[in-house]
């Protein structure tokens, strides 16, 4: 029998953070899944257990740990209802009525161009005609489609007058992809005022503190401003724009190509400030410090006054802000001379984000970097064991090879953890990934001293600051040469498709399951932590595979209409995995990166089999050029001559896409009993015009048929009469204007359900009423992309079903 002491819980923090996050989640995730109702007893009888369990004397730590999740359930409940009044009070406005408002500024946008086109204000208040002024929750963006109408010299805290057209965020719905109406609420932005006319400052201020926040956020926007404009001066301008895209935290100063290749090569983590970031900047202060002859003490708090204007200067998000904290919580304990264990200080990190924004929880960003960090303190050691590296077996001549191997382990270690989130979140993993990151993140770590060094020096000595900025250069030429060797390795680029969250949540649990029985510093802890890491390590990959195998399966034909605002995009999934994507929508907003593109990698489609462009219209094929741009397509289907598609046309020749003229009466084998017919336009579409020439298809899956009619109106309903038959779902032609989906055209495709894809409140009337009002009549059931978000068509030999994003008619069978 073991001599060996357990030691007692270290980290009492943990178990109640993580009650803390449960909470939240509990209104969050599953309120939607099983009602308010539900939540609410769940959390009185959690009350009435704790209760009861105290008065017992069985430990006051259950009554704390129900305590923190209580205070998750009730803080994102605010929030929740904080939306939903703001949404209450819009629905009393008029859209296109612009009403006088007064608020307090709260944010300002960058000014590097020259001109302010947005700003968010807080304690907003609306006054509505011959009523007293309505206080609107939470915070609002005020945008401006001029120049002009925003003054440069507003400051946080100022007061200011205005008429704006209120409305909730016009942000569209996917199964896929960023939501970024989730993303604005994350920032307490639940309202959106359109200026007609300039914003008015009143010359007042709120405050003493606010004001003097707002000289911060001034100096330390000029201090980035002057920082950046000396990487420009003293660096060419692709290396300029990437140093300050990794400095600054700023991707969009990043070229398309550049982006998509860091993104292609698992090496985009790298402009997002991080760790790895926040370390090389205080080791940096550190040094200088140091050859200043500063204490050790007084040093800390030098270094901490100067990482909290780079803080500033890049901006609060949850990633850069828990590398931050962390960094404090160390700096604190060593200021105090004590202790500081890794894990408290991520703990602790962690607990003040989501104290402060509980939405935050749900920011990508902020999951992989805690997940990152967690993999290092839970893998690194046994990992490097199980490799074989034990202490003292590399002699000191091997030094360099020891710091690679060392490199290596951590960067394995932090992939582990990552693995299942970077599937959920972008779709995709290089295989080649741990090498390239082996190289890049230390040459990065030097591209960061560099670019500092450049700055102060070039600030300084100019003449000299270019010796330091071509250095710099160097290295952010090698790593873009990294970074483009391992995104042109196409055969290591694996796109399985979004993992499920219950498989994230499946994969940890089966990971982790093996490490909470052994307590660390134990003899036994390491050979124990050897194997469980080689078993659950491999159980937990079998998670992955399996439930990627599991979605991909079971013979379903399915047809996904995206909501892309006023256009159409639909993607077609044929039983054996081959795809078709009908339509790309518009190219602003730039559905085709920020909708269709993460649709097709959460799916899976790479490369994309077909790409049809059912005619020449803007809100049909304008996000085809950036789409073929960025990602694979081998075909690309057209109405034939007389057709039009311009830019689209020529990016497709460069990318050798193969063109294939479509008329009524061809047939596209989908594979797996199931096919696309071509049943509009005839082969000479002289004398049609752009509408009446659209590419009409019927996808065909056993006795399942779905129409997809793009912009055909009456002309071609007409034309096509003869090849029409019967369909369970028809995609409405047009957008749903009165002039297509005539009574006569209903009455031969009979469908059960109609999907009509349009814009919410959009200037052309779609959908039309007397458009709607014959689909009711035809028995119809209407899915609206502008209402209930993009719809899923599932069908199965026998059946189908339809799904919307905002659950509508989920799970509806017919």
């Amino acid at each position: 029998m073991s001599d060996v002491k357990v030691q007692r819980f270290k980290r009492p923090l943990l178990p109640f953070v993580l009650a803390y996050v449960a909470g939240c989640c509990v209104v969050h995730d599953f309120a939607p899944l099983m009602g308010e109702g539900v939540v609410w007893i769940l959390l009185i009888a959690s009350l009435v257990a704790a209760a009861w369990a105290y008065r017992r004397g069985e430990g006051k730590w259950v009554w704390w740990l129900v305590a923190c999740g209580v205070v998750g359930v009730v803080v994102v409940q605010f929030e929740a209802e904080r939306r939903a009044l703001a949404i209450h009070i819009l629905d009393q406005t008029v859209d296109g009525v612009y009403y006088p408002a007064t608020g307090c500024v709260a944010e300002v946008a960058d000014t590097a161009s020259g001109e302010r086109r947005q700003v968010v204000l807080t304690d907003v208040s609306l006054q509505f005609p011959q009523q007293s002024p309505v206080t609107l929750p939470g915070r609002v963006q005020v945008s401006s489609k001029s120049s002009g109408l925003i003054p440069l010299t507003l400051g946080i805290g100022d007061r200011v007058r205005f008429h704006g057209s209120f409305s909730e965020p016009a942000f569209l719905h996917n199964f896929f992809g960023n939501d970024m109406g989730e993303s604005l609420a994350g920032r307490g932005v639940y309202i959106r005022a359109l200026l007609d006319a300039p914003l008015i400052p009143d010359g007042s201020s709120e405050g003493l503190g606010l004001a003097l926040w707002s000289v911060v956020r001034q100096v330390t926007a000029s201090i980035r401003e002057h920082c950046t404009a000396v990487l420009r001066s003293q660096m060419p301008p692709t290396t300029a724009a990437l140093t300050t895209a990794m400095v600054f935290n700023d991707r969009s100063v990043m070229s398309d190509e550049d982006a998509r290749a860091f993104r292609d090569s698992n090496t985009i983590h790298l402009f997002a400030v991080s760790g790895m970031h926040v370390a090389m900047f205080s080791l940096i202060v550190g040094v200088l410090l140091g050859v200043a002859g500063v204490r050790r003490r007084a040093g800390m708090l030098v270094l901490m006054v100067i990482l909290s204007v780079y803080i500033l200067m890049i901006g609060m998000s949850p990633a850069p802000l828990r590398a931050y904290l962390i960094t404090a919580a160390i700096a604190a304990g060593w200021w105090l001379r004590r202790e500081v264990d890794g894990w408290t200080a991520l703990l602790l990190a962690f607990a003040i984000i989501v104290a402060v924004n509980p939405l935050s929880l749900w920011h990508p960003g902020l999951q992989l970097s805690l997940a990152g960090v967690a993999g290092i303190f839970i893998f690194e050691r046994p990992l490097r064991e199980l490799l074989g590296e034990i202490n003292g077996e590399i002699s000191k001549s091997r030094r360099v090879g020891r710091f690679v191997w060392a490199a290596f382990v951590v960067s394995l270690s932090a992939t582990i953890m990552v693995l299942p989130l970077q599937l959920h979140y972008f779709s995709q993993v290089n295989l080649l990934s741990p090498l390239a990151n082996l190289v890049a993140c230390p040459i990065s770590g030097l591209v960061l001293g560099g670019a500092l060094a450049t700055i102060f020096v070039g600030t300084l000595i100019p003449p000299l600051g270019l010796v330091f900025g071509a250095a710099t250069s160097g290295g952010m030429e090698l790593l873009r040469a990294i970074a483009y060797a391992t995104a042109s390795a196409k055969w290591a680029i694996v796109t399985p498709g979004a993992l499920p969250a219950w498989a994230v949540i499946a994969y940890y649990v089966v990971l982790l399951a093996g490490f909470y029985v052994v307590v660390r510093d134990t003899p036994e802890w390491l050979p124990k932590s050897r194997a469980r890491l080689a078993v659950h390590g491999g159980a937990a990959l079998v998670v992955l595979m399996l439930s990627l195998g599991l979605r991909f399966s079971g013979g379903k034909l399915r047809v996904w209409f995206l909501d892309v605002g006023q256009g159409d995009a639909a993607l077609v999934e044929f039983p054996n995995g081959r795809t078709l994507l009908i339509d790309a929508g518009r190219p602003s907003p730039n559905v085709a990166r920020y909708v269709i593109q993460p649709h097709l990698m959460a799916r899976g489609a790479v490369p994309l089999g077909m790409m049809v462009a059912t005619h020449a219209d803007n809100d049909h094929t304008g996000g085809m050029p950036e789409l073929l741009r960025s990602h694979p397509v081998r075909e690309i289907g057209f109405a034939g001559e007389g057709t039009d598609l311009g830019e689209t046309w020529s990016v497709a020749v460069n990318n050798g896409v193969k063109p294939l003229a479509l008329h009524a009466g061809m047939v596209l084998d989908g594979g797996g009993g199931a096919r696309a017919e071509v049943v509009w336009p005839p082969a000479d579409t002289s004398d049609l015009n752009d509408n009446e020439r659209s590419v009409v298809l019927r996808i065909v899956y056993g006795e399942f048929r779905i129409l997809l009619t793009g912009d055909a109106g009456i002309l071609a309903e007409a034309g096509m009469a003869e090849e029409v038959c019967q369909a369970d779902v028809l995609k409405v032609g047009h957008h749903g204007s009165k002039g297509s989906t005539s009574e006569e055209f209903l009455r031969k495709v009979r469908p059960s359900v109609a999907v009509v894809s349009c814009a919410k409140n959009n200037s052309y009337g779609h959908p039309n009423k007397e458009t709607l009002e014959r689909l009711k009549t035809a028995g119809c059931e209407v899915c609206r992309t502008d209402e209930q978000g993009a719809v899923l068509v599932e069908a199965s030999r026998g059946r189908f079903s339809v799904q919307t994003v905002k659950g509508v008619k989920a799970g509806r069978v017919w």
